[in-house]
């Protein structure tokens, strides 16, 4: 009688240590698709895994800054977040390399070399201490700007917005000689009200959920690059998670990676027709600029496995997929 009570003791332990709240700080705003798919993938996995998982979103930057969030992760006080790749590369920086401007022919292109990445990456960040509950897509990237800026030339002149610790951004910058204001991401709306700031850049989806089309007047077509973000939560939380549950949570993540993407680039769409809608004009840059910005790219990978911020693996592999 004893042993089964010590039994029945220790199986009620075992139980109560395996359920976990998990807490995820964001910068998605609360009540958008992005943030209610989230949610709806949440839900989900609390009841494949009989609520022995369970996440609370901490949307719209109440947890701080992604640097913030990051941090807190790592200290113990959040246990997973949303991030860029911008932070994500903080985890393992060649996730990076899917955002490296003008290098995709198109969305279809791009999700194809992603898919092709995407266990790398998750490898990558596992070693690291993290693993990935999802990689999405989030649109493509537009220059937006208060001023009329017809021509890379005319951008030179413009304080574009420079997401503090960007390495990406920070070598962009420089080999186009722009001058670049480093900005923590909540407070660019602000910055772009005072004119601390002239420009900034950011996936359609994003510029109005940010609200930062209430403060510039101008678009810029084509879009640069790809934008990305992901689910991480810490490896030490992922490991306390049942193995049959763990398989559970990696089925539902996988089926809401595309759904997410999907439906982001579609809100992407949207958004770029709102963001003209609020009066901001559509700016068409010449081709031949394009074109000298394509030769830019092998000056930003080169800085950047220089500074250690890509290996020169995964950018010769890269440039295999392009």
């Amino acid at each position: 009688m004893k042993l089964s009570t010590i039994t029945m003791l220790s199986l009620l332990l075992s139980a109560t240590l395996q359920a976990k709240t998990f807490k995820v700080g964001t910068m998605i705003p609360e009540g958008t698709n992005y943030a209610n798919l989230l949610e709806e993938m949440g839900k989900e996995i609390k009841k494949a895994t009989n609520k022995r998982v369970k996440f609370k979103f901490v949307w719209g930057g109440v947890a701080g800054d992604e640097p913030d969030v990051l941090r807190k992760i790592r200290v113990g006080q959040y246990h997973a977040g949303v991030f860029t790749a911008k932070t994500m590369a903080d985890v393992y920086s060649d996730v990076r390399v899917m955002e490296i401007p003008f290098s995709f022919k198109d969305r279809a292109h791009s999700q194809k070399v992603l898919s092709e990445f995407r266990d790398d990456f998750e490898k990558g960040l596992a070693k690291n201490g993290f693993e990935s509950l999802g990689i999405y897509e989030t649109g493509e990237i537009y220059i937006v700007t208060k001023n009329k800026v017809d021509s890379m030339d005319g951008l030179k002149g413009q304080k574009l917005w420079l997401y503090q610790g960007d390495k990406l951004a920070e070598a962009f910058s420089k080999s186009l000689n722009l001058v670049a204001v480093p900005v923590a991401l909540p407070d660019v709306l602000s910055s772009l009200s005072t004119g601390m700031i002239d420009a900034s850049y950011a996936p359609a989806l994003g510029i109005v959920a940010l609200q930062w089309h209430s403060k510039v007047s101008y678009i810029v077509e084509p879009p640069f690059s790809y934008h990305f973000q992901g689910f991480l939560l810490r490896g030490k939380d992922w490991r306390k998670i049942r193995i049959d549950d763990q398989k559970a949570i990696k089925k539902i993540t996988a089926e809401y990676q595309k759904k997410i993407s999907d439906s982001n680039y579609q809100d992407g769409l949207t958004s770029f027709e709102a963001i003209k809608k609020q009066g901001v004009k559509v700016i068409q840059w010449p081709k031949k600029d394009i074109a000298g910005l394509n030769k830019v790219r092998s000056e930003v990978l080169k800085s950047l496995v220089d500074k250690k911020a890509l290996s020169q693996d995964i950018v010769n592999k890269f440039n295999t997929k392009l």
